[in-house]
């Protein structure tokens, strides 16, 4: 909710006030169509910002929707990510065939080909076809200048602002889902009409690659690339040196201040602090790339921070080896983070993967699978042998380490629980009695979904998502009183 407000909602929306008004957003078969619908909801309290098959479903105050303009701002497309399973579902890949990857078959120009194909993808339910898969994880095709799009239905004139997805474009030599160059969508509505615009990143990274034709620099689970070994080990050890990967192709969120000439930015963001920049969503382009500074040590972050409600922005810096794990508070204008607190690595030599983490405006609360990054596979690959998980390995009888991190400067607190792995909290908040956090996940009993999601089983699959891992809706209870138990209990939902 404050993320939404920073970036242009109204307070009364992040307050979740009672009688909402829904606007529902589709992008249907062919170029960049929208398909929109209002309702009123007499009885509704809560919040939810969605995606489902079909549809982006916005909630916004009733008491503004007589206004004939409202500037909804920027909404970051890691904001409706979150509440949708962790695993790309079948849902949000028919959302970015229909949007994202229709120009790659040329269905910006409208050819039957590709609104065939598309529609293909979209009218098959949870079983998309391997041709549409291959659209998903192909190549997508920039179109900037914006093109303006088709509607369908009407979409009322107070809806105003802009929608940004972010994600991979270019899989052509890459290994897997998480891989793919930063390919930056948007879809702007105004007085009733929408636009479209896609654009690679010029990262980097990108640009080394347009120019030699291969990864020089180490994506999530593809190895740089080289001239030859020796080439190719070089450029891993340059990798752990520092010199991680520039690609912005996960997330955005709403920090940043605006240069001279420059209306409004986003940061858009990687698990790598080198892989930040500041981009102008109006034309989709790289304003600069964000330097740091501040002396806060680490090589790795996530892309799923949290803004508080004074506007600071929480997130995590992993130092490793021999390091732990840093909470930062980051100034959302200036960008400078201080630290908060500091927990070291319970195996020093192998941190754990750690891609998001739950908080409130009084705690953090960071969630450690026992799965740990093996920094001799970062470096060299299948040469440094076996692995139960990509470039980690799983050893579930360390447990599930639970860090819970007051805000005001209190010690950190330590809890267990069974293992299980998992990639996103879907919630996280404080009972009404102050004595409990609950932080809700998307679990898996194993990291096997990481190995599902390389491009080979998802191209090879001959039905989407079959032998895919299934994920379980899971609260964790976190007691906040001082006699609470170390040991944890996670509940299903």
């Amino acid at each position: 909710a404050s993320q939404l407000s920073a970036v242009g909602l109204p307070r009364q929306v992040a307050a979740y006030a009672h009688g909402l008004a829904t606007v529902t957003a589709s992008v249907a078969t062919t170029h960049f169509k929208v398909t929109a619908e209002s309702r009123d909801l007499d009885k509704h309290s809560g919040r939810s910002l969605r995606m489902n098959s079909r549809a982006i479903t916005l909630q916004r105050s009733r008491r503004n929707a007589a206004a004939s303009t409202h500037e909804f701002g920027l909404i970051p497309a890691t904001t409706w990510r979150r509440t949708v399973s962790s695993r790309r579902t079948a849902s949000m890949q028919r959302f970015r065939v229909a949007w994202q990857r229709s120009t790659a078959a040329g269905a910006v120009s409208g050819t039957k080909e590709a609104a065939t194909m598309v529609s293909a993808y979209l009218d098959a339910g949870p079983s998309p076809s391997k041709a549409a898969r291959n659209i998903l994880n192909g190549v997508g095709t920039e179109q900037y200048p914006e093109v303006e799009a088709a509607v369908e239905g009407k979409l009322p004139n107070w809806l105003s602002g802009t929608l940004l997805t972010n994600g991979g474009g270019d899989y052509s030599r890459m290994n897997h889902q998480y891989d793919g160059f930063a390919f930056v969508s948007k879809v702007r509505v105004s007085g009733g009409k929408a636009w479209g615009a896609q654009r690679f990143l010029q990262t980097k990274a990108y640009k080394e690659y347009k120019q030699t034709g291969l990864v020089r620099y180490r994506e999530f689970y593809k190895q740089p690339e080289g001239s030859g070994i020796f080439d190719s080990i070089k450029q891993a050890f340059s990798s752990m040196a520092g010199a991680i990967t520039d690609n912005a192709s996960v997330a955005f969120a709403p920090m940043g201040t605006p240069p001279p000439g420059v209306k409004r930015v986003v940061m858009a963001m990687t698990e790598t602090p080198n892989g930040q920049y500041l981009i102008d969503p109006d034309d989709v382009s790289i304003v600069q790339k964000v330097q740091y500074d501040d002396g806060v040590p680490g090589q790795l972050t996530t892309v799923h921070g949290h803004q508080l409600s004074d506007g600071q922005y929480l997130n995590l810096m992993r130092k490793f080896p021999n390091g732990g794990t840093y909470v930062i508070k980051q100034d959302p204008k200036t960008l400078r983070r201080t630290e908060v607190a500091y927990i070291p690595d319970r195996r020093p030599n192998t941190p754990s993967w750690i891609h998001d983490f739950g908080s409130t405006d009084n705690y953090v609360a960071i969630v450690e699978p026992p799965c740990y990054m093996s920094l001799q596979s970062m470096l060299f690959g299948q040469l440094a042998g076996s692995v139960t998980h990509l470039f980690m390995n799983w050893i579930p009888e360390d447990q599930v380490k639970v860090y819970l991190v007051p805000l005001n400067g209190g010690a950190v607190r330590i809890f267990s629980c069974p293992s299980f792995f998992f990639m996103h909290v879907g919630n996280c908040f404080e009972s009404p009695d102050g004595r409990t956090l609950y932080v809700d996940l998307a679990v898996y009993d194993d990291p096997d979904i990481l190995l599902d999601l390389t491009l080979d089983n998802l191209r090879s699959a001959t039905v989407q998502g079959e032998g895919m891992s299934r994920s379980y809706y899971k609260r964790l209870a976190i007691p906040l009183t001082e006699d609470a138990d170390a040991q944890l209990q996670v509940s299903v939902m």
